[in-house]
């Protein structure tokens, strides 16, 4: 069982927690003294009970951490966790932009989320509005937690889902080795495109979006009526499942999280 943490952070390490599960017990085990766990060629065996968190130098997208494991008597297998493509990025509000405190409690998030590799997938994005305490004020946020749903394939007489596009910056041209995928919704025809300077609607979910990668939109619902004008942040973070091949291993599960910020300034 693998986890990497900060894969979308600023950092040029990530986070790693490997945990070695007997298959017929269940049970995590130490490895033996002589057996070796390394990360792209850097030591990530784990100590336990307290000691089980290592860094590996952080990979691009599309790029991959190998995972190698030598055994006791010298047995070697490596398992590859490849990187997802694209990009991980909160389109609008943009970092740096001011943002109106919203009045009828739903403010418009717009991203672009990576695009897992074959057999993985996003399984939950996490979306919260911050704002900052003062001496007089109490900080409040909002935050809206979506269960992901693998994007279906469309069928005839299904109208073509929509998203709204960013102005700024413009989501980058994929290569024909990584489509973007779309973010599709059943709920009636295709949103239409809002004039220039009108304030777009964006579905209201209902805690569950469909999505596999690209870009979306979705609708941060929560009390705003305790924001303040000020500094404050919109945070996204992702968990991805992962699904290499387990090498000679029985079966090989990996958790990728990260997040990304916009600082922003509230106003009214």
């Amino acid at each position: 069982m693998i986890r990497i943490t900060g894969q979308y952070g600023d950092a040029s390490t990530v986070q790693t927690q490997i945990d070695i599960v007997d298959a017929h017990s269940g049970q995590v085990f130490s490895l033996a003294d002589k057996a070796r766990l390394t990360c792209n060629g850097g030591d990530v065996k784990p100590n336990y009970p307290n000691d089980v968190i290592r860094t590996c130098l952080r990979q691009p997208p599309g790029g991959a951490y190998n995972f190698t494991f030598t055994d006791e008597y010298g047995a070697t297998t490596t398992v590859v966790v490849p990187v997802p493509n694209g990009q991980f990025a909160i389109l609008s509000p943009r970092d740096g932009s001011t943002v109106h405190i919203p009045r009828d409690g739903a403010l418009a998030v717009h991203f672009t989320l990576p695009i897992p590799p074959p057999h993985s997938s996003i399984t939950q994005f996490y979306v919260t509005a911050l704002c900052q305490s003062t001496p007089s004020t109490t900080c409040y946020s909002v935050g809206n937690s979506y269960i992901v749903e693998p994007t279906p394939t469309p069928l005839v007489g299904v109208p073509t889902a929509t998203a709204f596009p960013a102005t700024f910056p413009p989501t980058p041209t994929p290569s024909s080795s990584n489509p973007t995928a779309t973010a599709y919704e059943n709920r009636g025809p295709p949103t239409p495109t809002p004039p220039p300077g009108s304030t777009p609607t964006v579905p209201y979910y209902d805690g569950t979006v469909t999505q596999t990668g690209g870009s979306g939109a979705v609708a941060l619902v929560g009390d705003f009526t305790q924001y303040r004008p000020g500094t404050g942040s919109i945070v996204l973070s992702i968990t991805e499942q992962i699904a290499p091949d387990p090498g000679a291993f029985a079966s090989v599960s990996v958790r990728m999280d990260g997040n990304t910020t916009a600082n922003i300034t509230w106003a009214r």
